[in-house]
């Protein structure tokens, strides 16, 4: 996607659930996201730690509200598909991705995905029948429980395409 295109439409599908282990950070910006993963102590310096499950793994990017984070800040987790019973690392964290419907919109590279979230919150107001989990509220957001994610597929290289998957459930 260059930059003049428009995002495209999602398509809806049934995810999850998936175990993830991964780094979380409390971000503001999306630089410091890119932190999370590429630092000294970034999740792909750390990332042979946890016991992968078997065959290609994605990377995921994950985003939900975390309490008592400062106005404007969000808890980022970067992480990969976890083996059945595999240890948490020292320092890392789990979380499992819940079953449900989902918005996955196409990103065609990280030049673009900033633009593509942005795509999220429009797309969600434009579609009455579908609602987000997340409201803002760091203290009980659903978020919590239902993050959006990023999905960087098995061989992503900075440039290909990537996935942003933004849970849903029906309005009514």
């Amino acid at each position: 996607m260059s930059n003049d295109a428009e995002p495209r439409e999602p398509r809806i599908l049934d995810y999850g659930p998936e175990r993830l282990i991964g780094l979380a950070r409390i971000c503001k910006m999306s630089v410091e996201c890119h932190n999370v993963w590429a630092d000294e102590n970034g999740f792909l310096s750390r990332a042979r730690e946890v016991q992968a499950r078997a065959g290609q793994i994605p990377y995921y990017g994950l985003c939900r509200c975390a309490a008592g984070a400062d106005k404007g800040a969000f808890e980022y987790m970067a992480a990969m598909p976890a083996a059945d019973g595999a240890p948490v690392p020292e320092g890392m964290s789990e979380i499992i991705v819940p079953a449900g419907a989902y918005a996955e919109f196409p990103v065609a590279g990280l030049n673009d995905i900033g633009r593509v979230w942005e795509h999220t919150a429009e797309w969600l107001a434009a579609h009455p029948e579908w609602k987000g989990f997340c409201d803002g509220n760091p203290e009980g957001c659903g978020c919590t429980a239902n993050p959006s994610f990023e999905l960087y597929p098995p061989g992503f290289d900075g440039t290909g395409g990537l996935f942003i998957y933004v849970p849903l459930r029906p309005s009514s």
